[in-house]
């Protein structure tokens, strides 16, 4: 399943690569910033983050079609927005997740004229295998993003991980295993994204995922990233 993912992926970033060059917009920082928005005090309730996603999941296979436009993304990002999400991911994939760059581009406009320092922030939420799609995250107004350790080498993530701190990026390694937890520990990321779903095989675990999370010590914030519904959460993923 993994490689019915990345193969088409590695595609579009050879097509990148071949492109021109984009300069990154001139968005501001967030005045907060991902991990002060979404970090809890002890015994608080978990923050709520969100996502805009409108592709299928689980992920069906490489030669399926775009999903058909569903809810619009941009009145989306704003609805989880009123409805007090602290971050809102972003589907910057197309074949699977539905998503694109100018439609995160579009939603940082949007809360930025509705809520201005007080938006949420946006995450990237794409297969990452190269640092140009950070460059392209950064161009539409990402905050942070997604880092999938399932699908990166230990050695890649933590170049990554480092990429996107360098441009301003928060971040936010996902787990599936205790692999994945030892090669995000290696790195200097602080926020930690645990999924319940291996993505190899489309299948949840809650048990898996909840062993997980509670063996994330507090020097990371900890994301149930869908699943997993345990204490430990800082922020939990709603849809």
């Amino acid at each position: 399943m993994i490689d019915r993912v990345l193969i088409p992926k590695r595609a579009q970033i050879a097509r990148m690569l071949a492109g021109p060059a984009i300069p990154p917009r001139a968005w501001p920082a967030h005045p907060i910033g991902l991990e002060r928005l979404i970090e809890r005090r002890y015994g608080d309730p978990p923050r709520r983050i969100a996502a805009v996603i409108r592709g299928p999941l689980p992920i069906v296979d490489a030669e399926s079609p775009p999903p058909p436009p569903a809810a619009d993304p941009t009145a989306l990002a704003i609805d989880h927005a009123r409805r007090g999400a602290r971050g809102i991911l972003v589907a910057t994939d197309t074949p699977f997740l539905g998503g694109t760059f100018a439609e995160l581009a579009a939603i940082r406009a949007a809360l930025g004229d509705m809520f201005g320092a007080a938006r949420p922030a946006l995450v990237a939420m794409d297969f990452v295998l190269h640092a140009i799609q950070l460059d392209r995250a950064v161009d539409a107004g990402a905050d942070a993003v997604l880092l999938i350790a399932r699908i990166l080498a230990p050695e890649a993530l933590l170049t990554l991980v480092g990429e996107a701190q360098r441009r301003g990026l928060t971040p936010i390694v996902e787990i599936a295993s205790a692999d994945d937890f030892a090669a995000a520990q290696a790195t200097s990321a602080r926020v930690l994204g645990v999924s319940a779903r291996d993505l190899n095989t489309g299948k949840s675990d809650a048990d898996r995922g909840r062993a997980l999370i509670e063996a994330i010590d507090r020097r990371f914030i900890a994301l149930d990233l869908g699943g997993v519904d345990s204490d430990r959460a800082d922020a939990t993923l709603t849809e």
